[in-house]
């Protein structure tokens, strides 16, 4: 009779976490991730097997650089977005503040456009392998590289989960049709794909973003306010910020620095399949958010849940990613094994980690998270240069792990020392 209670305890609790608001947005989220990624694998896996390892490792060296220099371009203000919207109850207000941020967003990636297009003209001074054409012609393109940041801390602010989950699936289904189209015109060539990426991610933010239907009335006075809320709270964070996540994700300019772009290319392999590990501690972190910002602890069925689900989701990953090297890409892709092996560790501390971060970020930690960045950051400009120039690639894909376990450590140990507190 006992165990027969004890299993209709066991299903009644399950019944309720599978009915509350948090569970259904942390499913939409981590499903739509989840999708997202894999019509990420299949595209990157179609890319790789039709463009050759060496045009391939150029559209990796390229789209890396556009990447890298996103990082950098939101000087605070997407992480201060997600504060103030998360702390406004008032519709009127929101719409107010939803329309500043998109005004910020134009100006941020009119200045992005401006200095990709002089980095077009140096860059080639600097690197064997020559993309500085494709950089000056793709500089209008930057603002679909930081979309997804800008989307992510802006509808996780304002607690629009589906939304985000509708832009995530909205933004890579285009350009899955777009390369599908391409691919079978024969036409899959690096200019095009860089053009598909942006015109998709077009699409899909003009789509999401006007459909939580900003205000642009008295703009002055709401970009002033933003302006403001930024100099306290973004603007601190955004300065260790770009040091630890600059410093984490400059690997792809250094094995093409040291090595060549082909070499970037495999290692980007690794680093997409490998990413899926995180996506159901990234979809806690984000759904989480706001109720983060109200509660003292983490509760621990929700870190019992990450850990678990992130270890399972490593040993899946890992399962696939092998298969599909070995069966479908050939003998030129069998390096990438040795990547994700050695990767697939970072991954699961960056999956973990997550959580920690955003109850951090929700409580406004901003100093406390900047000296954690700055940490994080010189102890990747130490072990990454000297793991690539030493070990090659494999030097990379160490150094990756090392350093988001290291992340994972200090952000735990910040967490361990801040619980309990109210702001």
């Amino acid at each position: 009779m006992s165990e027969r209670m004890f299993f209709v305890s066991i299903l009644s609790k399950a019944k309720a976490m599978a009915s509350s608001r948090g569970f259904k947005q942390t499913l939409a989220v981590s499903g739509s991730n989840i999708f997202v990624m894999g019509l990420g694998f299949v595209i990157n896996i179609l890319l790789a097997r039709e463009m050759g390892v060496e045009d391939f490792g150029i559209f990796s060296f390229a789209f890396a650089v556009f990447s890298f220099v996103a990082l950098f371009m939101e000087f605070g203000f997407y992480s201060t977005a997600a504060k103030i919207l998360a702390g406004t109850n008032d519709s009127v207000t929101e719409r107010k503040l939803l329309g500043g941020i998109f005004v910020t967003y134009i100006i941020i990636n009119t200045i992005f456009a401006i200095f990709m297009y002089v980095v077009g003209i140096y860059i080639d001074d600097f690197f064997s392998d020559k993309i500085g054409y494709i950089v000056r012609m793709m500089a209008f393109s930057g603002y679909a590289y930081t979309a997804p940041f800008f989307m992510e801390w802006v509808l996780k602010g304002c607690n629009k989960i589906y939304l985000l989950s509708q832009y995530n699936f909205a933004g890579k289904f285009i350009y899955f049709i777009i390369i599908l189209i391409l691919w079978l015109r024969s036409n899959l060539i690096i200019e095009n794909v860089l053009v598909a990426y942006a015109v998709s991610y077009a699409f899909a933010i003009v789509y999401c973003y006007f459909r939580l239907n900003p205000t642009f009335m008295g703009i002055k006075n709401t970009l002033k306010y933003i302006y403001d809320s930024n100099k306290i709270y973004g603007w601190p964070q955004y300065l260790g910020r770009i040091v630890d996540v600059g410093s984490a994700n400059i690997d792809r300019l250094l094995i093409s620095y040291f090595i060549d772009a082909k070499s970037v290319g495999l290692y980007s392999l690794a680093v997409s399949f490998v990413s899926v590990v995180s996506v159901l501690g990234k979809g806690i972190g984000i759904t989480k958010y706001k109720s983060f910002a109200g509660s003292s602890v983490i509760d621990k069925k929700i870190r019992r849940v990450v850990h678990i689900s992130t270890f399972m989701a490593a040993i899946l990953v890992f399962v696939i990613s092998y298969g599909t090297i070995y069966f479908v890409l050939g003998n030129a892709y069998y390096d990438v094994c040795i990547y994700i092996f050695i990767t697939m560790f970072g991954a699961y501390a960056q999956g973990v980690y997550t959580m920690y971060n955003a109850w951090l970020s929700s409580h406004g930690y901003a100093k406390k998270l900047k000296w954690a960045s700055f940490k994080m950051g010189i102890a990747n400009l130490l072990v990454k240069p000297i793991g690539i120039c030493l070990f090659s690639v494999n030097g990379a894909s160490i150094t990756f792990s090392i350093g988001y376990m290291y992340e994972w450590y200090l952000y735990f140990n910040l967490y361990d020392t801040l619980k309990g507190r109210q702001r």
